[in-house]
């Protein structure tokens, strides 16, 4: 018996370490560029009745700690309720500070005009799971939070600062 639960544990163990050298690690030095994250790029505006958020994407190259480099797109927000500015990650972006603020890195996982990535929300502490699916005239933007991110909560709240469910318009 002893034997047979010896060989099982064994043979475990050989099939998990076999899997994940497998694997297709990205090699050092590697680039991955997308050029379908282009069509994403761009200055959108969501507005509800008083609310407004103005987003802002870019596809950016960034690098891992594999040494290895990935096509990514970096969106930033401005909210406003009314005239009173909620959020402004647009600033802290475009100074290059090093301050958490609000924004998201998605397009590793790209199927046609939908995306996945993940959200930060600094202002409540939560990190998100995030789709954008991109409409077909390339003018609308459907950005939507999924769920929050397992070992990445703080709190016991599920929810954002930020709207759930968002339709952006792009404009020039």
């Amino acid at each position: 018996m002893k034997k047979h639960i010896y060989f099982t544990i064994l043979l475990i163990t050989f099939l998990s370490v076999n899997d994940i050298l497998g694997q297709n690690f990205p090699k050092a030095g590697s680039n991955y560029p997308n050029p379908e994250l282009d069509k994403f790029v761009g200055n959108w505006i969501w507005i509800n009745k008083s609310d407004t958020v103005w987003l802002k994407t870019k596809k950016e190259n960034l690098k891992f700690s594999g040494n290895f480099t990935v096509d990514a797109l970096i969106g930033h927000f401005k909210q406003l309720k009314g005239k009173t500015v909620v959020r402004d990650s647009f600033k802290t972006h475009n100074e290059k500070k090093q301050v958490r603020s609000t924004g998201f890195s998605a397009g590793m996982n790209q199927s046609g005009n939908k995306i996945g990535g993940s959200l930060s929300d600094y202002e409540a502490n939560k990190f998100y799971k995030i789709e954008l699916i991109l409409g077909e005239d390339q003018k609308s933007l459907t950005f939507s939070i999924l769920t929050p991110l397992e070992g990445a909560r703080i709190g016991t709240s599920t929810n954002s600062s930020i709207p759930k469910k968002m339709i952006f318009i792009k404009v020039k």
